[in-house]
């Protein structure tokens, strides 16, 4: 090669099964690190669907493909093929979820590739939902194939070890989502003392966010204590139960938007409540300095493993604990204060770029890897 000139750019190709609105800066900040390291970027999506639809966070902020999609009803659920077009195909790395029921990331493990590495991003294994025999038998089969691991959290990674992934070809990306611009509104809003003890729910209005669990226990908590008020931010299959709920005066639905746009409406809640699924809402928690209160259920995403006794309440997986758990806050003001200072603490572990620099790395270290010998 002629000295001084500029090697081919290399190319990772990562398969989402669509586009939402948190991954736009992280996928922003990723692509702006590879370039700089001679890699291009490209990503291809596939629809929103089921319980996804609902949620209306679908983006368009970053340039990606969209694919063809096959899907096939089974008793079990449904299986689908994604038609992956030779942006992705000639990629130098391809990234995919650790999901069984993409059958186009099968056949990308099991082709032949003599020089396209495949890896998968994910839970190290599925902890959302109880996960059958075959399911599991599948997904260690996947991390068994895959040429590296991107966890989402450090129990992702330990999680695919276990799976039979080795340590030298993981990479904890440390998942969470941009949260600058909250941390900034919290600094200008700051919570003001009012006559009522306002609690937020934000986030998706479905099954998997307990919502009846929710409604009840906000019932029963403003039943012990009337300055207790509940606000809702978010939209769902089940947003019909919120909006009957918000006919009582003391429950506010506010509908679905960014909370940084208009963060006058809940600027002074002291806590936010969620009996289910705990995923990046703990991040969103911490810039917003405004803990979780929570359950020990045992179908939590990975950055459940953010909160801790010192920025949160976990309280037992049951009606009357949980309520319990709040009344306890509303009643002790100097243990809510220290747990909203050390939600900002706690913000400052985890930024945007801090995900982007990580997973750069990873994805820097996997291209230049040897293949893995297949087991």
């Amino acid at each position: 090669m002629v000295a001084g000139a500029r090697l081919p750019a290399r190319r990772v190709g990562i398969v989402l099964p669509y586009l939402n609105d948190y991954r736009v800066p992280l996928l922003t900040a990723l692509d702006d690190r590879l370039t700089t390291g001679g890699v291009e970027l490209v990503v291809a999506t596939g629809s929103p669907e089921g319980a996804d639809v609902a949620r209306n966070d679908r983006a368009d902020g970053y340039p990606t493909s969209t694919l063809g999609t096959l899907r096939i009803p089974t008793p079990k659920g449904r299986l689908q093929i994604r038609r992956l077009g030779s942006d992705v195909l000639d990629s130098d790395l391809i990234i995919v979820e650790h999901a069984v029921k993409n059958l186009e990331s099968h056949g990308l493990l099991y082709r032949p590739r003599p020089s396209r590495k495949v890896a998968i991003w994910g839970h190290g294994h599925t902890i959302t939902k109880p996960l059958g025999s075959g399911a599991r038998v599948l997904q260690r089969t996947m991390a068994l194939r895959a040429d590296w691991y991107f966890g989402y959290t450090a129990g992702s990674v330990q999680r695919a070890q276990v799976m039979g992934m080795p340590a030298d070809r993981c990479t904890n990306v440390q998942n969470t989502v941009d949260t600058a611009r909250l941390r900034q509104v919290r600094t200008s809003h700051p919570r003001r003392e009012t006559s009522t003890w306002e609690a937020l729910y934000v986030g998706g209005l479905d099954g998997t966010k307990r919502i009846d669990f929710l409604i009840e226990a906000a019932q029963k908590v403003h039943a012990e204590d009337p300055r207790f008020v509940l606000k809702v931010v978010g939209d769902g299959r089940e947003r019909h139960k919120i909006e009957e709920l918000a006919a009582e005066p003391w429950c506010d639905y506010l509908g679905s938007f960014p909370l940084a746009d208009r963060f006058e409406l809940v600027r002074d809640c002291r806590v936010i409540l969620m009996p289910g699924r705990v995923g990046l809402a703990a991040v969103d928690s911490f810039a917003l300095r405004t803990p979780l209160v929570t359950t020990e259920w045992d179908w939590h995403a990975p950055e459940f493993e953010y909160l801790s006794v010192e920025n949160s309440v976990v309280t037992e997986n049951g009606l009357d604990a949980y309520v319990e758990g709040v009344l306890r806050l509303m009643r002790d003001p100097d243990r809510l204060a220290g747990l909203q200072a050390q939600c900002e603490t706690s913000a400052d572990e985890f930024s945007i770029d801090n995900t982007a620099r990580r997973y750069a790395e990873g994805i820097m270290a996997a291209l230049d890897s040897s293949r893995r010998s297949r087991v």
